[in-house]
């Protein structure tokens, strides 16, 4: 044992489960792998294959590295306690597994698998919603507990619960045929509530204390955080109701999504612009996650506009281009500081940027950024012989990216590295 590191070499951390974020970093890879034999089969559309790649980004990715994420997070920002962190924690194993059985599922057309894989991840997430929900009924325990922070995290766990829920109905639709809105009315408002009402809402609501590590301050003006997140969720209510039968509520829940990207990309901007932090690739990909925030919420409006064949350049910019860039952009900060306390110890506090190679993270950067365009303008231009070659370059990024975090774990466990 290094006498700088008082904690075991392979002491591993209590903060974040480290294989839930390595599994939905392996998860992101293969979506390229996946969108590349999708774009050679001609199925950029919407077909059960191109449903298997859109679970395999949201499930397995995006909300995976959350769910994870959520276990520090919550903690730190609501000021409360799990009733049972250890079993959160390994809630999320059987969860992957499902989400693996539903990326299969879609894949081979198989409705059994796919019923079932549904079923697990639902068994899984109720488990998990259960002990986030016991562990903020009891925020009042804790005098530091923040009640604006304790229900935004109650909202975007709700609206998780109601996705998984119409999820498996519509899973349980498809091997029975029956009944019929589950296949007809329920798809939209189900891809609404998942990536708006869960991962978007959430990712507004914790960034404007994320964003503080990776830049060094915070928004100048919280008014425009609490309009960008009310009006987000304003969005996906008017959005659910709309297309569950009352249509004028479609179109004022597409202003306001509009205007609730609009309002993120510019206290984001004020943020970036404020920025102290010297270690930028993090911060270019959260600036380029805003900015598909924007497009992706213009495309939504052209899409209920009557232009469909927008749909699945919606989904990716959306999926890829904000979320996903968010993501990406966390990882770069968050992901490399699992990566330093599990090889010395929970009490490092090594910057990323001392264990990152700055050469790597900008290609990764330029990868991904032009891997994401090419692709959203394949899809509107409906030129799926461009998407794999687009493709490509993202799986590019992801070996970069790869690459650049497994040096920084060499690094990490090198004596001679910088320890602070």
């Amino acid at each position: 044992m290094n006498s700088d590191n008082p904690l075991p070499k392979l002491a591993r951390p209590t903060w974040i489960p480290h294989w839930a974020l390595l599994t939905g970093h392996a998860a992101h890879g293969l979506s390229w792998l996946l969108l590349i034999l999708l774009g050679l089969r001609g199925l950029t559309g919407l077909s059960l294959p191109g449903l298997a790649w859109v679970h395999l980004v949201a499930l397995g990715w995006l909300t995976l590295v959350s769910l994870a994420v959520m276990i520090h997070v919550m903690k730190g920002m609501a000021d409360v306690e799990w009733p049972n962190e250890n079993l959160a924690r390994w809630s999320l194993l059987p969860y992957g597994l499902g989400v693996a059985g539903i990326v299969t599922g879609f894949w081979t057309s198989s409705f059994v698998l796919l019923g079932g894989a549904a079923e697990l991840v639902g068994v899984s997430l109720a488990v998990y919603l259960a002990l986030a929900l016991t562990a903020l009924a009891r925020y009042k325990r804790f005098a530091e507990a923040n009640p604006s922070v304790v229900r935004a995290f109650t909202i975007v766990l709700v609206m998780l619960a109601l996705t998984a829920l119409l999820g498996i109905g519509m899973a349980f639709a498809l091997g029975h045929g029956s009944p019929a809105w589950l296949l007809t009315v329920a798809p939209p408002i189900h891809a609404h509530l998942g990536g708006l009402g869960w991962l978007s809402i959430l990712v507004l609501g914790v960034s404007v204390n994320t964003v503080k590590p990776i830049t060094g301050g915070r928004s100048p003006y919280i008014a425009l955080h609490i309009t960008a997140s009310s009006a987000a969720f304003a969005a996906v209510v008017c959005l659910a109701l709309g297309l569950a039968g009352v249509p004028w509520l479609t179109g004022l829940g597409a202003g306001l999504a509009v205007l609730g990207a609009l309002v993120y990309l510019l206290d984001l901007a004020l943020v970036l612009r404020r920025a102290q932090v010297r270690h930028r690739p993090p911060q270019a990909f959260l600036g380029c996650a805003a900015l598909y925030y924007m497009v992706a919420a213009c495309l939504g409006v052209g899409v209920l506009l009557g232009h469909a064949e927008w749909m699945s350049a919606y989904a990716f910019a959306a999926l890829i281009g904000w979320l996903g860039q968010m993501v990406i952009a966390h990882m770069h900060h968050i992901g490399v500081r699992v990566l330093a306390t599990l090889a010395r110890g929970e009490e490092d506090e090594t910057p990323p940027n001392a264990l990152l190679t700055a050469g790597l993270s900008w290609a990764t950067f330029a990868s991904f950024e032009l891997a994401i365009a090419g692709v959203v303008i394949a899809l509107l231009l409906d030129r799926a012989a461009l998407v794999p070659l687009f493709g490509a370059l993202g799986a590019l990024g992801w070996i970069l990216m790869s690459t650049n975090f497994a040096r920084a774990w060499q690094r990490a466990n090198r004596p001679e590295s910088p320890r602070i």
